[in-house]
């Protein structure tokens, strides 16, 4: 069986978070990792390690609600290419997309 990510948040439910400071997630199971992190090389949570991770960060102020439309936001090449991208190996994805989204996963038991 190959690898596969199907995004709920995009392809499913299409909705996106918005944090309080303004930033732009595809859903609660990244911005929750997300939102901490900061670029420190001492990350106990191996998760964080993700390029897709340190790329948003790159681009934090214009993923940013107070600082970009939402329609030039879910254009910026993060939600385009980065994000779709990091789904086509299970090395790249992210702990979350692999954790909730991934075919590694047992949707009977994710159900329930």
């Amino acid at each position: 069986m190959s690898y596969e990510v199907k995004c709920e948040w995009r392809e499913g439910k299409k909705t996106i978070v918005i944090n309080p400071d303004g930033q732009v997630w595809p859903c609660c199971y990244m911005c929750n990792t997300g939102k901490d992190y900061k670029g420190h090389p001492n990350i106990e949570d191996r998760q964080m390690d993700s390029y897709v991770y340190m790329e948003y960060h790159g681009y934090r102020d214009e993923l940013n609600i107070f600082k970009n439309s939402l329609d030039k936001i879910m254009r910026h090449k993060w939600f385009t290419q980065t994000l779709p991208k990091s789904w086509e190996k299970e090395e790249t994805s992210t702990k979350a997309c692999k954790q909730w989204c991934s075919n590694l996963i047992n949707k009977r038991d994710k159900e329930n």
